[in-house]
């Protein structure tokens, strides 16, 4: 087996992969979003769609609308996963300087958010 051309697919692959990060880096970077996952959407997005669509014709209709109500049912989903969060309640003594804590408690609501660590922010 030759080595030029195995070298230079693994070139090319690292090199794609660098720009793609570097690209996604900058997507985030100016806030548009997640741009790694924007990017992965994308790929996925025109892989699904060609399959749908010959020289730009649609040719068939109902998986067109089908795969509209599955981009807008996953960025529902995403949103209402990305904003949910966790009513706690927490119930805090009611404290004077100078005076000391007294028998009263004050019940106040800590808002969690469910997916504080994912990709999403």
């Amino acid at each position: 087996m030759a080595l030029l051309p195995v070298v230079t697919s693994i070139v090319s692959m690292v090199a794609g992969t660098l720009f793609c990060v570097w690209l996604g880096e900058l997507i985030t970077e100016y806030g548009i979003g997640n741009g790694i996952s924007i990017i992965i959407f994308g790929g996925y997005r025109r892989r699904i769609l060609a399959g749908g669509t010959q020289a730009g014709t649609v040719t068939n209709i109902i998986g067109l609308i089908v795969y509209v109500a599955i981009i807008f049912f996953t960025i529902w989903f995403i949103v209402v996963f990305t904003e949910a969060h966790r009513r706690i309640p927490v119930h805090m003594p009611v404290c004077f300087p100078g005076v000391g804590c007294t028998g009263r408690a004050v019940r106040h609501i800590s808002p969690i958010r469910i997916n504080s660590a994912g990709i999403f922010h």
